[in-house]
């Protein structure tokens, strides 16, 4: 291998089915289907079958505690992070791992090595400050406001703000649940050359992660992304930021119920519209990538 590379975030499935493949064994379904039919005492085993020769089996003997539970998790995660550096060496030998520099360079099949620049989203970081703020702001509202301002915080007006001080952490809690449905964070991939050039979306899977943990490790770093390449898209085409909300699905909906109104042109109007108001939206929160682009699903990021 050219460089010892220490994870930050590990997609542990993608890692242990690939090593399943490149070493001849079970898939991790297999080793987690038979973790479940342990009952609540007894003895907790984890091997691994495939990788025998590399790794040592770990167990919890006694009653199943769950101390003893995180601290498997925790041994797990460590043997997996050393078992991807083998699962890179073999990709390498195999000429399955392919360095790129550009969407130029990118393989038709296998996985890619990546050295870019990470930042999340601007819809997931804008609904993580105002999750932040918002409670903040409305309490100042309620105990500051009619200091300032009687008139205009008067009693009614201070019982509309308790009204909205309830609803919009909900809002933005359920925003924030719909875009994390899929349990996949987004990030946008720039070159670590010209950290003005956006090259992609990388795909984390935070099933077994905080995001918010995620999104602050990864922010603004230098980082090799490793993983499968799962769409390419030309220039002059655009990938949306928002695929994974249901807001994706909006616009489309409007077009249809305005299409239904029968109203000639009304559909053209709408698009003109959006497309004036683009470029202020897209100023406070992007949207969309534009091409060349690639869209990668991660199997770990490193430094």
């Amino acid at each position: 291998m050219t460089a010892f590379l220490e994870p930050v975030y590990l997609n542990e499935k993608m890692v242990m089915n690939c090593a399943a493949y490149l070493f001849k064994g079970v898939a991790l379904e297999t080793e987690e289907n038979q973790k479940k039919e342990l009952a609540g005492k007894g003895n907790l085993k984890l091997g691994f079958k495939f990788l025998s020769d590399i790794l040592s089996p770990f167990s919890a003997g006694g009653e199943i505690s769950k101390s003893s539970v995180n601290e498997t998790k925790a041994a797990r995660r460590y043997t997996v992070g050393g078992l991807h550096m083998t699962v890179l060496d073999a990709l390498r030998d195999n000429n399955h791992l392919t360095f790129i520099e550009n969407t130029d360079d990118v393989p038709e099949d296998g996985y890619i090595d990546m050295h870019v620049v990470l930042k999340p989203i601007d819809f997931y970081s804008i609904l993580d400050m105002l999750k932040s703020l918002a409670p903040f702001a409305i309490q100042l509202l309620k105990d500051l406001g009619p200091m300032f301002k009687k008139d205009l915080f008067n009693k009614q007006r201070m019982k509309e703000i308790e009204k909205y001080g309830q609803v919009i952490p909900e809002l933005l809690q359920k925003l924030e649940k719909d875009y994390l449905k899929s349990k996949q964070l987004e990030m946008i991939m720039l070159t670590s050359i010209n950290p003005e050039n956006q090259v992609g979306i990388l795909d984390l899977d935070v099933t077994d992660y905080d995001p918010a943990e995620i999104k602050a490790k990864l922010t603004d770093g230098k980082f090799h992304v490793i993983g499968k390449v799962t769409k390419h898209i030309p220039e002059n085409v655009t990938m949306s930021l928002l695929q994974r909300t249901s807001l994706s699905k909006l616009f489309d909906l409007l077009s249809k119920l305005i299409t239904f109104s029968g109203e000639i042109g009304a559909v053209q109007k709408f698009q003109n519209q959006l497309n004036m108001a683009r470029p202020y939206v897209d100023g406070i929160c992007q949207l969309q990538i534009a091409g060349p682009a690639i869209r990668v699903m991660a199997m770990s990021v490193c430094v």
